[in-house]
């Protein structure tokens, strides 16, 4: 009695398993981390050009008055002046403030206008209305969370899946505001 084995057929290569992780492959630290640097130093750029208004607006502020000492430049946005700022009762003096929110025919030199300035260490006096310090802050605002969102793209935040990728987006959000909070309280 033979008992005859037949051959089983060769099952063939076994098909891959695909692995899921948590992300994708992310991006390249040599591309990233260089992206991420130029956009810190955008928002800290930002902030520190938002700061001043921000506290002007919002009623953080010396009363006094500029008087114009120098401008330079022509039109009504390349003309730049700056001159001296004497806060109400002469409490201090600031020299080369740059005059900011005055109207075209108020930049001139030897005139003096209403300004207000966040404090002697400041740099900016404001001879303005409310509404182009509102509009001021609240521009840097929203490039500070344009900021965030370019620091998500190019950290790779958004290759992250479920949990993860909203932690790394929100992280990614969080850095420039964190910035601007420091430079408004450097700015107080």
């Amino acid at each position: 009695m033979v008992i005859r084995v037949q051959p089983q057929p060769h099952p063939g290569p076994r098909p891959k398993r695909r692995v899921r992780h948590a992300y994708r492959s992310g991006r390249r630290p040599a591309i990233g981390l260089p992206l991420l640097l130029v956009l810190a130093l955008l928002a800290l750029f930002v902030s520190w050009v938002s700061a001043e208004p921000f506290w002007i607006a919002v009623g953080h502020q010396d009363p006094g008055k500029i008087e114009v000492t120098r401008c330079s430049g022509e039109g009504d946005l390349g003309r730049r002046c700056v001159g001296t700022f004497v806060a109400s009762g002469s409490a201090y003096a600031v020299d080369l403030a740059t005059v900011s929110g005055a109207a075209p025919g108020d930049r001139e030199a030897g005139r003096t206008l209403p300004a207000r300035m966040v404090s002697e260490d400041g740099r900016i006096a404001y001879a303005g209305d409310a509404a182009g310090l509102h509009l001021r802050w609240s521009i840097g605002l929203g490039l500070l969370l344009l900021i965030g969102l370019g620091i998500a793209w190019a950290t790779g935040a958004w290759r992250f899946r479920g949990a993860a990728r909203t932690g790394a987006v929100l992280a990614s959000m969080a850095a420039p505001l964190v910035i601007g909070a420091v430079a408004l309280a450097l700015a107080w």
